[in-house]
């Protein structure tokens, strides 16, 4: 089934939009080195995600600190991004628990989208734009959450978030 017509022009719009923030870093990064950049993005992005995450945590009606709670916030959050409630088949909770919850992705993804049309790997964009800012909103939760992601498309069939809650 196809999307309609309101989302695709959403998502091309968000698409489009990834796309000039990658061009933009990238040309800073000429100027400053792209490391520096990139490191830069990803100071903003961990910022926007904690305050993301204090004006919306009380509306959502989360209380709790640990793994769960830290999918839970996430999970809000790409709704939130994605204008559509997050599909179980496209978040496929593979380890669910209070120190670790492990869900595999197949969602639409706009970094994933702009990525190819720019012909550049995925992973320093994801983690230093999407990543970033997720971290930050599990850090507003609970600064002892941890994000990575292991698996990652289009290199693989998925992409594994893990969250985990650190020792």
């Amino acid at each position: 089934m196809e999307p309609p017509l309101s989302l695709v022009a959403f998502r091309s719009r968000l698409v489009a939009w990834v796309r000039r923030l990658i061009a933009y870093v990238m040309k800073v990064g000429e100027v400053i080195g792209a490391d520096r950049a990139f490191e830069l993005l990803s100071e903003l992005m961990t910022a926007e995600g904690e305050a993301w995450t204090h004006r919306e945590l009380k509306r959502l009606d989360i209380t709790g600190i640990d793994a769960l709670s830290g999918w839970e916030l996430l999970r809000n959050f790409k709704q939130m991004l994605g204008l559509e409630v997050l599909k179980p088949e496209e978040h496929v909770i593979v380890e669910r628990g209070p120190n670790k919850v492990v869900v595999n992705c197949t969602a639409w993804c706009p970094i994933l989208e702009a990525c190819k049309e720019l012909n550049i790997p995925t992973r320093k964009v994801c983690e230093n734009l999407m990543l970033s800012y997720e971290r930050g909103v599990l850090k507003a939760l609970n600064p002892k959450l941890e994000l990575t992601v292991g698996k990652i498309r289009p290199e693989d069939k998925y992409c594994e978030y893990m969250i985990e809650l650190a020792e």
